[in-house]
């Protein structure tokens, strides 16, 4: 149970606390530095909290992902990493997506192509 709960929760933003909230199950409190904004700050997590957590992290990919969205695109690509979810909301509206190109591939594609690269 502990490896399936610890697979389920493995995205990037949660990912680094995936033993800790797999943990949880466990322990009823426990007190965690939660990146918030620019800083880092300690906080006592509940399972419900993590839940809202997850949850924000959802809406903050949905969010993002609809503002690549308004460009129209056909294909989208990174030179970072790429979330399921992100891809899930890409894809759901008939967008491909790679990942982790190198900024030298991504020049020569946008070179070849006539695209402008988006820096954010």
């Amino acid at each position: 149970m502990l490896g399936l709960v610890k697979s389920c929760i493995g995205t990037k933003f949660t990912g680094q606390f995936g033993d800790l909230i797999a943990d949880l199950a466990i322990e009823a409190t426990t007190t965690v530095g939660v990146e918030i904004g620019q800083g880092l700050t300690d906080v006592d997590m509940h399972a419900e909290d993590w839940i809202l957590l997850l949850k924000i992290e959802e809406e903050y990919i949905e969010e993002l992902c609809m503002q690549i969205l308004k460009f129209k695109p056909d294909l989208v690509i990174l030179d970072q990493g790429l979330t399921d979810l992100a891809t899930h909301y890409l894809s759901k509206h008939g967008v491909s997506a790679m990942r982790r190109l190198s900024k030298s591939d991504n020049n020569r594609i946008a070179k070849a192509s006539g695209v402008v690269i988006m820096n954010s």
